[in-house]
């Protein structure tokens, strides 16, 4: 059971992830975003993490816990993907803060 919710969690984040990538992509384009093929790919994952966050619920049968980990995750993928794709910088105050999300993954997990 849990290699099965661990598996969920990383195909919810790896889709946002790269739902996040794609979308950012559109919206840099600087073309009609209509036309980009990029923004039904972004937009198909992210139907498609509603699909696994309830199939998540299900096991579960609680909100607070399973959402919590996982906003935390996408915060912590989304900060990875914002430094080593896009090379954007944080500060320290950002850094803490983010190393407290993780901190609190720990704490709610248990």
């Amino acid at each position: 059971m849990i290699k099965t919710i661990i598996l969920l969690f990383a195909a919810i984040i790896s889709s946002e992830a790269l739902s996040e990538l794609v979308l950012h992509k559109t919206a840099l384009a600087g073309e009609n975003i209509f036309t980009n093929p990029l923004l039904y790919i972004g937009c198909g994952l992210y139907v498609l993490i509603g699909v696994l966050y309830v199939y998540i619920l299900t096991i579960y049968k609680n909100l607070a816990i399973p959402n919590a980990i996982w906003q935390a995750l996408t915060v912590i993928s989304g900060t990875a993907l914002s430094i080593f794709y896009f090379g954007e910088t944080l500060s320290h105050q950002q850094i803490i803060g983010i190393g407290l999300v993780f901190a609190g993954i720990l704490v709610v997990s248990q």
